[in-house]
């Protein structure tokens, strides 16, 4: 992105799907182990939604796909639970922002989007890899 405008690149959104679905290297050392168990604790709570977009697509998409309410209930779930905000996404983060996150997840159909990345991530190996 850079490349192709200089000077116009603000940020770079990396997902992290990956790392919770292959298993990881035997040969980690102790502070990448001790690391990898703070990671399984984490996800023990966190990545459920993770697995069912990887694991079962079909289950999921024609909510996210075909109801507005499906795909804010999704995603404000994530705004609440990750944002440090307590209980109130709408007053933490604001309901323009909830709201254009919202919009341009529905209209460029990005909840299915996202739901794809995540099954294909899940079906292919080659998508991970130690950094």
């Amino acid at each position: 992105m850079k490349i192709l405008k200089k000077n116009t690149l603000i940020g770079i959104h990396r997902s992290g799907i990956t790392p919770f679905l292959h298993p990881l290297p035997a040969d980690l050392d102790q502070e990448e182990k001790a690391y990898q168990k703070q990671v399984e604790v984490w996800a023990q709570g966190e990545t459920a939604y993770a697995r069912l977009q990887a694991l079962r697509p079909e289950t999921l998409l024609p909510a996210l796909a075909d109801s507005p309410a499906g795909l804010a209930s999704w995603i404000i779930e994530k705004f609440q639970r990750w944002g440090d905000c307590r209980s109130d996404p709408d007053t933490h983060f604001g309901r323009d922002k909830l709201v254009d996150n919202l919009s341009l997840h529905w209209f460029a159909l990005g909840g299915a989007g996202a739901v794809r990345l995540y099954h294909q991530a899940g079906r292919d190996p080659g998508m991970s890899g130690r950094v």
